[in-house]
């Protein structure tokens, strides 16, 4: 079997095949280990040193790739790397703006940019009701 899926790493995207030639590939399978350390493709050649790759990439995409397209100040890139780690010890559907928007201590209006910024760099994939954008 051969598949094919889109991978972004910061702001490139790039094409990944996967062919599976022994059986069948069971997904559920892998359920766990997707969970624990995600999908970006680099956890396979090197699973050691997978955090600080992981890290390294959330850095560039920060520090490197959202302030060289104008999209955040240099001075900012803390308060989206707080944001990222309040997001990430949050549970599911249990994100008040408001709040989070205090403890990083800027506006709603710019929390709400901030999180268009993660989702476009890559680092957040942002699933929301047509009818109620985050703009």
């Amino acid at each position: 079997m051969v598949f094919g899926f889109w991978i972004k790493s910061g702001m490139t995207e790039q094409w990944i095949v996967v062919i599976v030639t022994v059986g069948f590939f069971l997904p559920l399978e892998h359920m766990q280990e997707y969970l624990t350390f995600g999908y970006y493709p680099f956890y396979f050649k090197d699973q050691n040193h997978y955090l600080g790759q992981l890290n390294a990439v959330i850095n560039q995409t920060i520090e490197i790739d959202l302030v060289n397209l104008g999209l955040v100040k240099q001075s900012f890139t803390n308060k989206l790397k707080k944001l990222l780690l309040i997001i990430s010890e949050s549970n599911p559907f249990e994100l008040n703006i408001t709040k989070v928007a205090a403890n990083i201590e800027v506006s709603r209006n710019t929390l709400y940019a901030y999180l268009h910024h993660l989702d476009r760099g890559g680092l957040l994939n942002i699933v929301a009701s047509s009818k109620k954008r985050y703009n």
